[in-house]
This record gives structure tokens, sequence and C-alpha cells, in this order.
């Protein structure tokens, strides 16, 4: 492993970060689901789900508030799942501020790209930031491949081979907005 003064790279990080924004999205999709449903898109919109023509009015903001929306429950335990297996790691490798700061450009950059490439749908979600997390991890584990070696080209495969499911399952999936995953990722 790798190790620093304080001893192993990140160790003593607490993902913070990571904890508040499982909080944030569950908090806000139980407040969803006591004035309507999180799967019902006028609740969706009311509360800052990105729309294309309400963009192009002016309603930039969506951009920011759908990454912490999910449709149903199914949608926020997935996003929850991956920002706790990818963020806790990465918030300890990078810190709070860069972990944070990733994490919300990764999905602004995210709900920017499906704003311009797919204008109509009605988008929610965190996949988009959680795919800029994970393109982060990949990105510590090619800056060091020349100190952890073999780890780092085993963890870039699994790391590849697991956005490729992700992204495989959401072509297949027309409800899935990968131009949000890949606008991420890119960040």
């Amino acid at each position: 492993s790798i190790r620093g003064d304080a001893g192993v790279l990140g160790s003593g990080v607490r993902p913070l970060v990571t904890w508040a924004l499982v909080a944030a999205n569950l908090l806000i999709w139980l407040v969803m689901e006591a004035t309507g449903s999180s799967q019902d898109t006028e609740v969706l919109l009311d509360f800052g789900a990105m729309f294309g023509p309400y963009i192009a009015d002016g309603q930039y903001w969506r951009l920011f508030t759908a990454m912490f929306l999910h449709v149903g429950f199914v949608h926020l335990l997935f996003n929850s799942i991956g920002l706790l297996l990818f963020g806790g790691v990465v918030e300890r490798l990078y810190g709070h501020v860069r972990f944070a700061t990733t994490y919300l450009l990764a999905g602004l950059a995210g709900t920017v790209a499906s704003y311009l490439l797919n204008d109509i749908m009605v988008g929610a979600g965190a996949s988009g930031a959680i795919f800029g997390v994970m393109g982060a991890f990949a990105a510590f584990f090619v800056s060091s491949r020349h100190v952890l070696g073999d780890t780092a080209r085993q963890s870039l495969s699994g790391i590849g081979v697991l956005l490729a499911i992700n992204l495989f399952f959401g072509f297949a999936t027309p409800e899935i907005d990968n131009w949000a995953h890949l606008g991420g990722l890119a960040a």
C-alpha cells in the first residue's frame, strides 16, 4: 500500500461528505414520497428535476438540483450503494473538498450532457456524479501505476469492467440516461 507520513494514504480521513450526500439524497427522497411519489413526473419537476424546456426558459438551477433526486427506491438504493462503495474510497484518497468538488462538477457535467443531448427527457439522479467519482478513482490508479504496478492495472481493469457493464445496461434500458453517465465520467 502507499504510505505517507501519517500511514496509509487517506486512512485517517472519514468519508463525511459521502455519508452527507447519501443522507441528503435519502431525506429528499423521503420528502418527495411524503408529498406524492418520487415516480410522479409532477413531483419530480416540483422538486427540481431536469427538463429541457424549463432549462431553456432559464431554470438553470435544475442542472444542479436534479442530481439529488431519485425516481423510486431502487434508483435511490443503487446510487447510494455506488456512492458508498466508490465515494468513501475516493474521499479518503482526495480529501473532503476535492471529493465534494469532483462529485458536484461531475454531476453538473452529467446533467449538462444530458440536457444538450437528450433535452426532452425528465432527468434525475446522482449517477452522473457517481460515474465522475469512478473516473477520479481510475485517475488515481493511472497516476499511481508506477508505484502500485499490478495492483493499479488490476484495479483499472475492474473499474473498466464495472463501467462497461453499467453503460451496457444503460444503453439496453431506455429509461436510463447514459448521456448523464458519460458526461459525469468525462468530467
